[in-house]
């Protein structure tokens, strides 16, 4: 099968399973939500306004600065807003694996284990993009990431984490087992979307202003590189970059397109 086929493949099975509708919903929720925010709630507030030589002395008159719980519901928000179309494929296997009077139920739990896996790693991830934030200046904070970014998505680590992205288990039909296979499901696509997306979350927290609209271009690129199916763990041009100017893929989409 070729790589064209295979990104096909992968489109049909979100297509199939349904919950697309749903998951876009849920993006445009998120970008809203993360554009209703104060300033306050925002990683990207203090990216080139601070230093962490400024923190004695704005703490010494009293200045505020974003507190851990309105970075939590910031990081929060731009999950939902950049993670959503990501897990179309899992997604779709979770509610077609389901019996129709659980489905609500088993996408439900899925929800949940993929969201605990990305709030933890924000407990890790903010402080990171805090940090960065306070040490560098704006161009080269975000500068430094996207490199970084790039090199994580070229490397065979990330391609294994790519790969099981796409790993989908079994899901049972009845009682607690189902439950906890969907939670399961939920849990191993978070892990692996963590691994594979961790510095790119990092980046639209270190362009300022410009915030919304690189979580827009980060979103894009990773599902980009979503539809990409598994492939050689090894060193390689991203995937992303591949689905999106890599011709003879296009071409080949389109000549397998269903009709």
């Amino acid at each position: 099968m070729s790589r064209a086929a295979a990104m096909l493949g992968q489109v049909q099975v979100a297509l199939r399973g349904g919950p697309v509708p749903m998951l876009a919903g849920l993006t445009v929720a998120g970008f809203a939500l993360t554009a209703a925010l104060p300033a306050a709630f925002h990683l990207s507030t203090v990216c080139g306004q601070i230093s962490v030589a400024d923190i004695p002395a704005l703490l010494a008159v009293g200045a505020v600065l974003p507190s851990f719980p309105a970075l939590a519901l910031g990081w929060l928000a731009m999950t939902l807003a950049m993670m959503p179309l990501l897990v179309a494929g899992p997604l779709a296997h979770v509610r077609r694996c389901s019996l129709p009077r659980r489905r609500a139920r088993a996408m439900g739990l899925f929800a949940l284990g993929y969201g605990i896996c990305w709030a933890l790693a924000g407990v890790v991830l903010a402080p990171a993009a805090l940090l960065l934030a306070l040490s560098l200046a704006q161009g080269t904070s975000a500068a430094l990431m996207l490199g970084a970014a790039l090199i994580w998505s070229a490397s065979p680590v990330a391609q294994l984490a790519h790969n099981r992205c796409h790993r989908t288990l079994r899901i049972g039909a009845f009682g607690p087992a189902a439950d906890r296979d969907c939670l399961r499901q939920g849990v191993t696509t978070g892990m692996a979307c963590v691994a594979t997306c961790w510095p790119w979350m990092l980046l639209p927290a270190l362009t300022g202003a410009a915030h919304l609209a690189a979580m827009a271009a980060v979103a894009a690129f990773l599902l980009a590189a979503r539809f990409a199916p598994a492939g050689p763990v090894r060193w390689r041009v991203p995937q992303a970059l591949e689905v999106l100017f890599g011709p003879r893929y296009l071409t080949g989409l389109l000549a397998r397109r269903p009709k």
